[in-house]
């Protein structure tokens, strides 16, 4: 985003001209929900998937791929339990081949 300094102060500016802007900066944000579950081969009888503690999701792009890493934390009985997940996706318009690079 570019910026720009600007200084303002209650007085009135000696040449009389006023500034004023409505072009304001947009900074592109994004909102997840995540909801944690356990899959049921690993959840014991009583059927508690245990609590989530966190849950935290980093995304990085670039030009040929992105790669996002989901790291959520869970406790169950006093054990406490961090899941990393990594995803790597490589795409392209080109013949370039992303073995050899």
């Amino acid at each position: 985003v570019q910026t720009e300094t600007m200084s303002f102060n209650s007085a009135a500016p000696a040449s009389g001209t006023e500034i004023t802007t409505r072009d304001v900066p947009i900074v592109a944000t994004e909102t997840k929900t995540i909801t944690y579950e356990a899959p049921q081969d690993i959840v014991e009888n009583d059927g508690q998937p245990g609590l989530l503690m966190s849950a935290q999701t980093i995304t990085s792009e670039t030009s040929s791929s992105t790669m996002t890493t989901h790291i959520t934390k869970t406790v169950k009985d006093g054990i406490s339990e961090t899941r990393i997940e990594k995803r790597i996706v490589i795409s392209g318009d080109s013949d370039l081949d992303h073995d050899q690079v």
